[in-house]
């Protein structure tokens, strides 16, 4: 036996514990290289990469970041620079549209062109005779050397404003073009001294360019006389300035692109296709360019238009406050990266050097540590093969006689587990069987709850398919893809199903109605997706009926619409309704028309009456005539507002005068051989000579307003429009009036003008709450705006109707006949030409029976002036 066991251990120490050693150093030696292998590798990624939540960032990203802020530092100079050249070429327009060498040339080329050409501008022929004329040359030399002497545009026109034609240009093809449909037209024409824009549409160009127009006013006159319009080419001018600067490196790149994302300056690569691209003729679909197209401001890493993964900055360049350019400034990745490649080099030679040492020392550990841990493994092949009987031999004190000790009280300690481990298996079969029978009961009750929320769910769609409103959803091209029953009840057939109908089939929709509709469609967008309207419809109940259908787009991902939701309600009683009033309102129109003409044949009557006064005597019917002289001037001067003033102050006011003189005398010494009849008459004239008199110190004063000269100070408004008040107060007797004055601010305006204005609008709202038994005036001010203050005079009299608001700043523009209220009509003109000459604006609102409340602005005091 003592044998057989010596030979049975000299096997196993042939057989077990050779492969355990290799096994066992193998693995240590790999453990420990692949330890040094993880170690160098993650030094080396934390180097690049960083060290998450640990605020080091890594040398990849802190080069991302540096070059990303010097991008955006480039970015921000070409900006400035396109900003600063954008506005230097507006201020170069200026000059020259304001040189008066040009202005006193283009005044008298256009008098040549119209003496010359004649009326029929549009003959091409006729166009050939103005470089002939010395002002053209004279005019063409002086923009050429002074356009020589700045940025030098490569177009230059001269346009009449009037029939909107170029008379001049630095090409004669383009004479006699008519450019009416041109954006700057339009602009400069609306009152606009100035226009920048890159609009190329229509121009015949097929380059980049920048557009500025200025108007060259009248010599010696306030009025646009043409239009100078220069073109500046965008790439010849802006791609040199974009590459002019230190820092791109030698893969740097700087472009333009406009809000379609059209290219405006030349590229120095070639696109991913390998051609090359044209300002004007390609399309940049780079983030990048997206980005700056769409109004961005920022940092990107993305491909740019080759495919080559680039850092980019970008910028939106403002123009005209419309529209504006995308500037992107970028580098290629793979250069802004390339200094770590030496870096990384280093850190993987470390690393080689690191693993072989330590490689070496691992075998070395690795030979210690085998031995103790063979017989450990042998019993732990025996414990495995199911006898808990065996125990391991401790030899030594170590770690790995420790660990011996402890697999002999663990190996005790499972064979005690495996016994009470059988006991709870059979424990824990009976408690599964419990939970078993739970689970059921569960299951149960869920399927209960599901059939009571099936229920619910038929209960609710029972109802939403009774409700009156209808509800479907269809395709852009008007196929029905789903139609709620509310829906159907209107429109379907019998035996025909609405799914997969078009909507031109059932009704919806007929003829140019449906194709209005279907533009109306084209017009939704991922911003406005919404569209409201109103149609009639063909039904299969009730005929034809009104219908009021509120549409909702649904688009992709790229902004194209997928269907349309459309909810309808059936209006046709509202519109009933509407048309009954619509009748009603006619009725009423046809009794003031009535009414009016009622008016008019009493007015007729008291027009004879008149006649016979003046045919009394023969002096008076002298100064009618004279009288009715002056009407004429009158109604000739209503063409030009000064002369007529001037006729009135000059020719009418003797008469007039006299008119008044004689009816005294006539009064004084003939009334008593009058008969009733003839005084009444008598008085009559002698009002209407009053009224007279009034109206021409009222014109006068209007026409002064023009010639005075204003001398603009600081005024405290407050205490002018207390003193204002204060007069009315004291002259409106037995009148009960409520004054409301809220806080008002400093203005700077003409004291003596200003107090004119004010007393006009206070002595209006006196006079037109005269029906009221309590009156009420507000006066009080707006500072919303941020360059003007808005002043307003409000009252509770007897208002006016809003559609006449229009002609209440009118000279002789009444909405009351001077029966019901005094005056000429000439307070609020008076105002309106005041206020216009102090910079402001004026108006009114109100309502007939409501009150009205007037408003005049003037341009707000600079601090500090």
């Amino acid at each position: 036996m003592i044998t057989e066991r010596k030979e049975s251990d000299s096997f196993d120490r042939l057989m077990v514990r050779p492969p355990v050693r290799r096994g066992l150093m193998a693995r240590l030696t790999a453990t420990s290289i692949a330890i040094v292998v993880m170690v160098s590798i993650s030094i080396v990624l934390v180097d690049l990469f960083g060290l998450p939540f640990s605020g080091y960032e890594g040398k990849i990203q802190v080069r991302r970041e540096e070059a990303f802020e010097a991008l955006d530092v480039l970015a921000a100079i070409f900006e400035q620079r396109m900003e600063d050249w954008i506005e230097g070429r507006v201020s170069e327009t200026k000059v020259l549209a304001t040189n008066d060498m040009a202005i006193h040339g283009i005044d008298e080329l256009l008098t040549d062109i119209e003496e010359f050409i004649g009326p029929d501008l549009g003959s091409a022929g006729c166009w050939r005779l103005g470089p002939v004329e010395k002002n053209y040359r004279e005019i063409l030399d002086l923009f050429r050397a002074m356009g020589a002497a700045t940025s030098g545009p490569f177009r230059v026109w001269l346009v009449d404003s009037r029939e909107g034609r170029i008379f001049l240009s630095t090409d004669i093809k383009d004479l006699g073009r008519d450019v009416t449909d041109q954006a700057f037209f339009t602009v400069l024409t609306e009152d606009s001294q100035s226009y920048v824009d890159d609009n190329t549409s229509r121009l015949g160009s097929d380059r980049p360019v920048l557009v500025v127009g200025q108007v060259i006013q009248k010599e010696k006159q306030n009025e646009g006389n043409a239009f100078l319009i220069m073109f500046y080419d965008l790439d010849q001018v802006v791609t040199p300035m974009l590459s002019r600067i230190e820092g791109f490196g030698k893969t740097g790149e700087a472009y333009l692109v406009n809000p379609g994302r059209l290219l405006l300056t030349s590229l120095n690569h070639h696109l991913r296709d390998g051609l090359v691209a044209r300002p004007m003729q390609v399309r940049i679909d780079s983030r990048p360019a997206v980005l700056a197209a769409g109004s961005n401001e920022g940092v990107v890493e993305a491909e740019d238009y080759r495919g080559v993964p680039v850092l980019a900055a970008f910028r939106h360049i403002e123009i005209n406050g419309a529209t504006g350019w995308g500037l992107v400034v970028k580098r290629d990745l793979v250069e802004v990266l390339a200094p770590l490649r030496a870096s990384i080099w280093r850190s993987v030679v470390a690393g080689v050097f690191s693993t072989v040492i330590f490689g070496f020392f691992g075998v070395l550990v690795a030979r210690s540590f085998v031995k103790p841990v063979v017989s450990l493994s042998r019993t732990a092949r025996e414990v495995g093969s199911g006898d808990l009987t065996a125990r391991a031999v401790v030899k030594t004190s170590d770690e790995v006689g420790q660990l011996a000790g402890v697999f002999n009280t663990m190996v005790q300690r499972l064979e005690e587990a495996q016994s009470e481990l059988e006991a709870k298996v059979r424990l824990r079969t009976s408690d599964l069987e419990e939970a078993k029978s739970a689970l059921e009961t569960e299951i149960g009750e869920r399927r209960q709850t599901e059939v009571k929320l099936r229920e619910r769910e038929a209960t609710f769609r029972a109802v939403s398919e009774e409700s009156p409103v209808m509800l479907c959803r269809f395709l852009p091209d008007g196929e029905i893809v789903f139609a709620k029953e509310a829906y159907r009840r209107y429109f379907q057939r019998d035996g025909i199903n609405l799914v997969r109908r078009n909507v031109r089939d059932i009704g919806l929709g007929q003829g140019d109605d449906f194709d209005l509709l279907a533009e109306s469609f084209t017009l939704l967008t991922p911003e406005s997706p919404n569209e409201e309207h109103e149609h009639q419809a063909a039904t299969i109940r009730d005929g034809v009926r009104w219908f009021h259908w509120s549409n909702r787009a649904l688009f992709d991902a790229d902004g194209e619409i997928l269907s349309i939701l459309s909810v309808g309600l059936d209006i046709n009683d509202r519109k009933e309704s509407e048309e009954k009033l619509k009748e009603i309102t006619l009725h009423l129109e046809e009794r003031v028309q009535q009414r009016t003409g009622e008016l008019r044949g009493r007015v007729s009557e008291v027009e004879n009456l008149n006649w016979a006064v003046l045919n009394l005597a023969d002096d008076v019917g002298r100064q009618n005539e004279e009288l009715a002289i002056a009407v004429g001037q009158m109604e000739e001067a209503n063409q030009e507002l000064e002369s007529f003033a001037y006729s009135v102050s000059h020719d009418l006011r003797a008469p007039v005068r006299h008119i008044a003189g004689f009816v005294d005398i006539l009064q004084e010494t003939a009334s008593e051989r009058l008969d009733a009849t003839g005084r009444r008459y008598l008085g009559l004239v002698a009002e209407a000579a009053g009224r007279m008199g009034r109206l021409i110190d009222d014109l006068l004063a209007f026409s002064r307003a023009r010639r005075l000269e204003l001398d603009p100070s600081e005024i405290d408004l407050d205490a002018l429009v207390h003193e204002v008040v204060r007069e009315f107060k004291e002259g409106a007797g037995d009148r009960e009036i409520v004054w409301s004055i809220a806080p008002l601010p400093e203005v700077l305006a003409d004291r003596a003008t200003l107090r004119l204005v004010l007393v006009n609008l206070i002595d209006n709202a006196v006079k037109y709450t005269g029906t009221r038994d309590r009156a009420t005036i507000e006066i009080g001010a707006d500072h919303s705006e941020d360059s003007e203050d808005v002043i307003w005079v409000k009252d509770n009299g007897v208002g006016f109707d809003p559609s006449y608001a229009h002609k209440l700043f009118g000279v002789f523009q009444r909405l009351h006949s001077a029966e019901e209220f005094e005056g000429t009509g000439i307070g609020l003109a008076n105002v309106r030409r005041i206020i216009s000459r102090h910079g402001g604006k004026t108006w009114a609102e109100g309502e007939v029976g409501e009150g009205a409340t007037f408003f005049f602005s003037l341009p707000r005091k600079e601090k500090g002036s």
